[in-house]
């Protein structure tokens, strides 16, 4: 198992401050406005080339202990020996199939608390 790479960051935060993200992302540094699979919540992916490195959703009610940083995802490979460790070490994760992207993604916390996002592409639990 490995991470290869910075998958993306989320930030979940109302949208006013959504809208001034989105201008400082845009017209600053440079990513631009891309594709983002209907999750039934708005939000809008921030990309870098074909990359969607920046996430953001609207939430109204956010900005919990973490401010307006919700959590960090990394792109990984080999799916099964990551829940193996997983469970050896009984840290509970959730999954969800994402057919649309065709990866698999689970969800952990780490110990100080931040939200962690494991993408694996082309892979799927058996």
């Amino acid at each position: 198992m490995a991470i290869v790479s910075l998958h993306h960051i989320n930030i979940t935060a109302p949208r006013t401050v959504i809208d001034e993200v989105i201008k400082f992302y845009v017209e600053i540094l440079g990513l631009t406005v891309g594709y983002r699979p209907d999750f039934g919540i708005t939000g809008f992916w921030l990309y870098q080339g074909d990359h969607p490195l920046v996430h953001l959703l609207v939430l109204d009610n956010s900005n919990g202990s973490n401010g307006y940083f919700d959590h960090i995802a990394f792109y990984c490979t080999d799916l099964t020996a990551m829940v193996e460790a997983l469970t050896i070490n009984n840290i509970h994760y959730s999954v969800l199939e994402m057919e649309e992207l065709k990866q698999t993604q689970l969800f952990i916390t780490d110990p100080a608390g931040i939200k962690v996002e494991l993408n694996f592409v082309d892979e799927v639990l058996t």
